[in-house]
């Protein structure tokens, strides 16, 4: 794709939101020039079991930044300014250091977005966060785990992907206009934001539509398929849509359960006592920690791509 091959952009974060942001940029098209500190992005030695990768970048980094360029600099060198005069967009996360208002005031028709846990301005600007706290304080938390058991946080740190998401159409609906008035501005994401809205699967929105009627127990219920016990571990799923469900019902080999009308919404799924014996009976056979499984996933060897190279040193 290369809709946005006429954009530019310069990426001075690190973690997920801001390199997904960016990333979302590259796979229209657009150049993205990631500014890295002095030892590089940490992301680039970063593991789910701290495993030494010997100089490698590692499998995240090499998602989040894959057709990038990169140059190790500080945001003041003379060629990191040299690009900025010519770029539509600056991703910044704070971790830099960046000045917005000089920025802005040195180049007005930059569009800035600016990516932080509650946003650079009001009461919580600037208050230390996690994953965990964002989690509870956007209500997210609540609607998670079965109603009769304490609540649960989301894995997978999936809420900074969230939060790229929302701010890559924002920054280019701005770049759009800012293209045609020669005037740039700042977007300000608070991840928490993201997160209050999308992060409770809209939970809040749905209350609304059904009228607000008084809550009796906690909004919290547990999405089946999920988090599902292998034969030696366990494998999480996510099926919110019909395509999902069906792609579903294909792998574990159930097509005849296409046409159960009551199988294709969740709480019918809820109310079949039937259900997570289907899913176990295939379920059983696998192991996702071998390769080798004999049910494993059963994809053909032609439909797996090798993930393009990360990050090309910038050459002018």
């Amino acid at each position: 794709m290369d809709a946005l091959a006429h954009l530019r952009v310069i990426d001075c974060t690190t973690g997920i939101a801001g390199p997904y942001a960016t990333k979302l940029f590259v796979d229209a098209g657009a150049e993205v020039i990631k500014v890295e500190p002095a030892g590089g992005d940490p992301v680039r030695r970063l593991t789910a079991t701290g495993a030494d990768l010997a100089g490698r970048d590692s499998v995240l980094f090499q998602y989040l930044n894959a057709g990038k360029r990169s140059i190790v600099a500080s945001f003041d060198d003379a060629e990191v300014q040299e690009l900025c005069a010519g770029a539509d967009l600056l991703v910044e996360d704070s971790a830099g250091g960046i000045d917005v208002a000089a920025a802005r005031a040195r180049w007005p028709h930059l569009v800035v977005l600016s990516i932080s846990p509650y946003g650079l301005r009001g009461p919580y600007a600037g208050r230390v966060a996690t994953e965990f706290t964002m989690q509870a304080e956007s209500g997210s938390t609540l609607s998670r785990g079965r109603p009769s058991r304490p609540p649960v946080q989301v894995g997978g740190r999936v809420f900074e992907y969230l939060a790229g998401a929302y701010g890559a159409p924002g920054a280019l609906a701005a770049v759009r206009r800012a293209r045609r008035t020669g005037v740039g501005e700042h977007l300000d994401l608070a991840i928490t934001e993201a997160m209050a809205i999308a992060g409770s699967t809209f939970s809040d929105l749905m209350h609304h539509l059904q009228g607000r009627p008084d809550r009796v127990t906690p909004a919290r219920n547990v999405e089946t398929p999920s988090i599902e016990r292998a034969k030696d571990g366990f494998v999480g799923f996510n099926t919110n849509t019909a395509q999902m469900f069906q792609s579903f019902l294909l792998m574990i080999e159930r097509p005849d359960l296409f046409d159960d009308a009551d199988l294709a919404t969740f709480g019918g799924r809820a109310r079949r006592p039937e259900w997570p014996g289907i899913i176990a009976a295939w379920m059983r056979e696998l192991d996702p920690t071998r390769a080798d499984s004999a049910s494993a996933w059963r994809v053909s060897p032609k439909a797996i791509r090798p993930c393009p190279t990360a990050c090309r040193k910038w050459t002018t």
